[in-house]
C-alpha cells in the first residue's frame, strides 16, 4: 500500500490478486473457492442489503472461472451492485458460454451504467475456449 500511496494510486486502482483469473490445480482443496461457496449459499439470508453486497462481492472475488455456473444466478440479483460486478468479474474470466448472459443482462438491466459494465464485457471478442 504505501508503494501505492508514493505513486498517487487510489486504493481501486491498485494491483490484485483478486478477482482470481486462473483455476487451481486441487479444486477440491480449494479453501478460497469453499468460503466462496460458503458466502453464496449464506446470501438469501443476509441480515441487510450492505451484508448481501459484500457476501456476494467476497465470492465472486474468491471463486475461480471454472464455477462459471455458480457465478451466474448473481446476474439475476435485484440489487444492481451485484449484477454489475458478476458481469465485470465473468467478464474477466472471459468465458464465451457466458456471453449469451452478459448480453442479457446489458439488455434488460435498467441502470445505464449496467448496461455499458456488461456490454463491455460481453463486446470484448476476447474468451477463453468453452470448457467440457
Amino acid at each position: 500500500m504505501l508503494a501505492a500511496a508514493k505513486q498517487q494510486q487510489f486504493w481501486f486502482d491498485m494491483a490484485t490478486d483478486y478477482p482470481r483469473l486462473t483455476d487451481p490445480a486441487d479444486i477440491e482443496g480449494d479453501e478460497d473457492r469453499a468460503l466462496a461457496i460458503t458466502y453464496l449459499r449464506d446470501l438469501p439470508g443476509s441480515a441487510s442489503r450492505d451484508e448481501h453486497v459484500i457476501s456476494a462481492y467476497r465470492a465472486l472475488n474468491l471463486l475461480p472461472p471454472r464455477d462459471l455456473a455458480l457465478a451466474l444466478p448473481l446476474f439475476d440479483s435485484e440489487d444492481f451492485w451485484v449484477q454489475a460486478r458478476a458481469c465485470e468479474t465473468v467478464g474477466l474470466w472471459r468465458c464465451a458460454e457466458a456471453v449469451p448472459d452478459l448480453l442479457r443482462v446489458a439488455r434488460t438491466t435498467t441502470h445505464k451504467d449496467g448496461r455499458r459494465r456488461c456490454a463491455r464485457f460481453s463486446a470484448s471478442g476476447h474468451s477463453r475456449q468453452e470448457r467440457p
